[in-house]
């Protein structure tokens, strides 16, 4: 077998591979979110007092509840992280492919799936699930599979975001509005987080 032939084996087999690793990465995604809603929704009645005879708040576990949401909002942006991956190196394919000529973003080189099959140019890289070799240090690249591009995607951000806001209202209302500098701290530290950092990430980013 020519190694033309093997690689193109290898990227045809890799694109069956992508796929399935996105639709995994989607469902997992979903997953995260569906578990998040159902703990904190859990935590946010029992701590208003569903599960007491006498429907008696506890406030701890409503502080409790806008620490859950933080917690999954990272889990959730790993994984979004890896979705994008997968996603951009299965559209590097896909250009490839269909593209008269496609730079490589890691290389900067030109290459052609024609000259590919002749075996004139076979630069273009293959089973590279992660992208690394595709796009290596490429500024867009980095920005948009960076965790805090995810954090800040308008998904989680209505998800994660809309809990803890809505817990922290709870917790202070609870707990007594002598505690409520402490209880806003996290939701202040996400607002500042999600406005300011993403802006200073990317800057970063694409002037380094």
């Amino acid at each position: 077998m020519k190694e033309t032939d093997a690689r193109f084996d290898l990227l045809k087999t890799e694109l069956s591979i992508l796929e399935s690793k996105i639709n995994g990465t989607v469902d997992r995604l979903w997953k995260i979110r569906a578990l998040s809603i159902t703990l904190w929704s859990g935590a946010v009645a029992i701590g208003l007092g569903a599960a007491t005879g006498d429907n008696k708040a506890i406030p701890e576990l409503l502080v409790i509840s806008t620490l859950l949401p933080i917690l999954f909002w990272w889990i959730d942006a790993t994984y979004n992280s890896w979705y994008l991956r997968f996603v951009l190196r299965e559209n590097a394919i896909s250009e490839f492919f269909n593209l008269d000529t496609y730079v490589i973003p890691a290389t900067k080189k030109a290459s052609s799936f024609k000259d590919f099959l002749e075996g004139k140019n076979i630069d273009f890289p293959v089973f590279d699930i992660s992208g690394h070799a595709t796009f290596a240090s490429d500024r867009q690249f980095m920005w948009k599979t960076s965790k805090v591009r995810c954090i800040a995607d308008i998904r989680p951000l209505i998800i994660f975001g809309g809990q803890l806001t809505i817990s922290t209202c709870l917790a202070v209302f609870q707990c007594g509005y002598s505690w409520r500098w402490f209880l806003m701290a996290p939701l202040v530290a996400a607002i500042i987080f999600v406005s300011v950092v993403p802006v200073f990430v990317k800057n970063r980013i694409m002037n380094s």
